[in-house]
């Protein structure tokens, strides 16, 4: 899978911002970064590439379905690749957010709102310690 053919698969005009920030995702997959990291990881191999422009390419790849926004109990967002259904994990001590398989399933009341609303997605966020984080406490 390469970020062109990902980009024309979603129907995305493949521009060479476009392939920058995706291609960092592919490289980097099960990472979720700021939009800020994602720039300045990108400004080491395309210095041109300006800080807006990375923010508008992520717009452009969440609304179509090829990244996914995550927000943070610090009031960032994270991004992330979303090319296959997941689930993700994030640590309330360091933050970090792991993704977990789909195949993963907890048991989750479905609310009964059928009659109003058809649902097209489902995001489930698991929130607690991550194995690191409660060893340092536990010591």
């Amino acid at each position: 899978m390469t970020s062109e053919s990902v980009l024309r698969e979603r129907g995305l005009r493949v521009t060479p911002q476009r392939r920058a920030v995706l291609q960092y995702f592919l490289i980097h997959q099960g990472e979720h970064q700021t939009a800020d990291g994602i720039w300045t990881a990108i400004q080491e191999v395309s210095p041109e590439i300006a800080r807006g422009t990375v923010y508008k390419a992520l717009h452009d790849l969440i609304n179509a379905h090829v990244l996914e926004q995550i927000p943070t109990l610090s009031g960032g967002d994270l991004y992330g690749l979303r090319l296959t259904p997941h689930h993700h994990f994030v640590c309330l001590s360091c933050g970090r957010v792991d993704d977990l398989p789909a195949s993963f399933h907890p048991e989750i009341a479905h609310p009964d709102i059928d009659s109003v609303a058809s649902i097209t997605t489902i995001d489930v966020v698991f929130r607690g310690v991550c194995h690191q984080c409660s060893l340092v406490h536990s010591s």
